[in-house]
């Protein structure tokens, strides 16, 4: 059975709305050029997994995959970005459930992960 693995940014699309605000294009220039080499840090790790990425764009990820070491991968995702960008991440059996789980991740606060394995019940991993 496949795993699925939501990822998107925190509050990313108010730090480039910002740069625009500011007419600050140097800001900008730096924040998505740091974005970019962030996410490709995350679907390398993520591929040295086992994971296939189905999208890598913006500030966003998502990908299926075999098993993967929850804690591990939570505590992995909750450093990569620091101290500039954090991410919420959902996982779920299948794409809707990871959405779902991802959602939910959001709504609790930021830098959080949530996996929905029954479908149903949703649980934060610290």
């Amino acid at each position: 059975m496949s795993l699925y693995i939501s990822l998107d940014g925190d509050d990313i699309g108010n730090k480039i709305a910002r740069s625009y605000i500011e007419n600050d294009e140097e800001k900008l220039t730096k924040i998505i050029y740091q974005l970019e080499q962030v996410l490709t840090h995350i679907c390398e790790y993520l591929k040295s997994l086992g994971f296939e990425i189905i999208f890598c764009a913006a500030d966003g990820i998502a990908c299926k995959g075999g098993n993967v070491e929850i804690n591990s991968f939570a505590k992995y995702v909750k450093s990569v970005g620091k101290p500039h960008y954090t991410f919420s991440v959902g996982i779920g059996n299948d794409l809707q459930s990871s959405f779902f789980s991802l959602k939910y991740a959001k709504s609790i606060g930021k830098n959080k992960v949530v996996i929905c394995e029954d479908g149903k019940q949703f649980k934060v991993i610290n």
